[in-house]
């Protein structure tokens, strides 16, 4: 209680820390958090934590680093503030220094073996790092087939439900409902030529040994991807008002292992021309989920912002909301090993011809809708 000027804030408090080190345990629904230049919030080692809060401003420094417990910044779901013409309320902006990390967790793995409807036991090529039992995976729909609404998608959802002592092995609580083969094709071009235009039949070489010599090989195996992390930022409601997260100007950004669900209000809204599609949304609207926004690389001082390991993600089906991780104008940001999951439009990329210098490395995109006129 000495801490804070007027007691400890309750519900409904507008917080500003201004020259002070704060512990984070659970909080009451804030209004507002405000971490001043010098200020740091940091979220508790020794106990599951959650900061509760409908708008945040971080100028100082934000740290979530529970070790093996949970840390949890929720945005709720209230009006926006009035007047705010340009909508900036209702999530986080980050100036200061952002360093959510959980623990290590692979974001996906490959599969040794094509998983079969009915299979509850997935194996893998090598272990996975950080599964947990009780962890949220997806397994893609891994068909070749037209990109069209009406077409039944076979993407499945599972929870593990334990792991293999050698980590090969993924037990997971429901049997899966369809098969997710992997791509198979003739190992010489000039072969497959011959057998699609039915040569060895003419010369009388169509037997059942050659058949077997020649039939299409398994080349690429599926994946399995893990959505779970115990370091997560959330809107409350993904159906209400949403949050997001904008890193801009002098924001420097370490997130790692950590959740960012069903975030970002911008919806796509797209204007049919003769030469293509036009994204209509106002500059007010561009609070997409993860947002690097007007950031600067630093000169020979590595990335500005290490974005590694996370899951980017929204249960919302269909989906509206565009653009899972979105650079604009923005350099020297690194993006690796992420998964994008569920969204509209693209899952990585950058929005403008300006962001220049960043790095894309080993992320996955799964279930991500274009109109693909770009």
């Amino acid at each position: 209680p000495a801490t804070w000027e007027g007691g400890i804030p309750t519900a409904g408090a507008r917080v500003s820390i201004e020259h002070a080190t704060v512990l984070v345990g659970r909080t009451a629904d804030l209004t507002a958090v405000q971490i001043g230049r010098g200020a740091s919030l940091t979220h508790s080692s020794t106990a599951d934590s959650e900061l509760r809060a409908a708008n945040v401003l971080v100028e100082g420094m934000y740290r979530m680093a529970p070790l093996t417990f949970r840390a949890m910044l929720t945005l709720l779901d209230r009006p926006l503030s009035d007047p705010d013409p340009e909508q900036y309320s209702g999530g986080m902006i980050v100036t200061g220094t952002f360093e959510p990390e959980g623990l290590v967790k692979e974001s996906w793995a490959k599969l040794a073996v094509e998983p079969r409807s009915g299979d509850t036991v997935l194996r893998f090529l090598s272990p996975v790092t950080g599964w947990l039992p009780g962890d949220r995976i997806i397994l893609p729909d891994t068909r070749q087939i037209p990109v069209i609404e009406a077409w039944p998608r076979q993407w499945e959802s599972r929870t593990v439900a334990s792991v293999s002592a050698d980590g090969l092995q993924v037990t997971i609580t429901e049997p899966l409902d369809y098969d997710h083969l992997g791509a198979r094709g003739y190992w010489n071009p000039v072969l497959e030529q011959l057998v699609q235009q039915g040569h060895f039949s003419i010369l009388g070489l169509d037997t059942p040994e050659l058949r077997s010599i020649t039939a299409p090989a398994l080349h690429f195996l599926p994946h399995a991807v893990n959505l779970s992390r115990n370091v997560v930022v959330r809107s409350e409601n993904p159906a209400g008002v949403r949050g997001y997260v904008m890193f801009t100007e002098t924001a420097e950004v370490s997130a790692k292992y950590t959740t960012f669900g069903g975030l970002g209000r911008s919806k796509v809204r797209l204007l049919r021309l003769p030469n293509g599609y036009f994204d209509q949304a106002p500059a007010r609207e561009q609070r997409y989920p993860v947002y690097f926004r007007h950031l600067v690389d630093r000169a020979g001082t590595g990335p500005r912002a290490i974005f590694e390991g996370n899951a980017v993600t929204c249960p919302l089906d269909p989906m509206p909301f565009k653009w899972g991780v979105a650079l604009e104008d923005t350099r020297g940001v690194l993006i690796k090993d992420n998964v994008a999951y569920n969204w509209a439009g693209f899952c990585f990329g950058t929005i403008d011809n300006l962001s220049t210098g960043n790095t894309f490395e080993g992320n996955y995109a799964l279930r991500c809708y274009g109109t693909m006129s770009r």
